[in-house]
């Protein structure tokens, strides 16, 4: 299953797997943003992982497309303005949707990172973090008009959040761009963390 930018809605994958955990856990790319998590989410979603009903369209920046599942980054988005009671019920319900599809999922919101402290409280991912050099990630904010300070500051805010809430957890590292170059040993790559974590591809 490929997903392209002009087709927002996708159906889930075929089950393809065999897992074996107590359930599902999400498979999740993340990194302070600009540094490849696009292209590895289009991977997984390749790889038969179910990665959102309802994705970002890609733009000039990303034409393949975001591979962001839009119900998470809306989520994300409210908690501001949500209870926290509510907030964790809203995130209950969609984690008990994807698990009871019984396949492998994920989902890619650069800006839960900043909420790891929250999403953590009811998950137990499987992470795929990307690094980049943070001269190039500003740069590319930069780049899409963010300014300098801002960019800067998401950096280092997403950064810290990562650095901080992720020890403990399943981690896969990979440094953008030269982990990125060949997709064929990279899908290998993530399939051998996979299987490592519990979870069997067929594709």
């Amino acid at each position: 299953m490929i997903w392209t930018p002009d087709k927002e809605i996708i159906t889930p994958p075929r089950q393809a797997f065999c897992y074996y955990g107590d359930y599902p856990r999400p498979i999740i790319p993340i990194g302070p943003g600009r540094c490849g998590t696009s292209f590895v989410a289009k991977c997984l979603s390749e790889m038969d992982i179910f990665m959102g009903y309802k994705l970002k369209k890609g733009d000039k920046w990303s034409p393949d497309g975001y591979y962001e599942d839009k119900e998470f980054l809306e989520l994300t988005a409210s908690y501001e303005h949500k209870s926290k009671e509510a907030w964790h019920e809203k995130l209950s319900r969609l984690i008990r949707q994807r698990r009871n599809l019984n396949i492998p999922w994920g989902f890619k919101d650069p800006a839960m990172c900043t909420l790891l402290q929250e999403y953590l409280k009811q998950l137990n991912p499987i992470f795929i973090r990307l690094r980049r050099d943070k001269e190039s990630c500003i740069a590319s904010f930069v780049k899409r008009g963010v300014n300098q300070p801002k960019a800067l500051n998401l950096y280092k805010d997403r950064e810290e959040a990562l650095d901080k809430y992720l020890k403990g957890h399943s981690i896969l590292r990979v440094t953008c761009p030269s982990g990125l170059k060949d997709k064929t040993e990279l899908k290998n790559l993530i399939r051998r963390y996979l299987l490592n974590c519990g979870i069997k591809l067929s594709n």
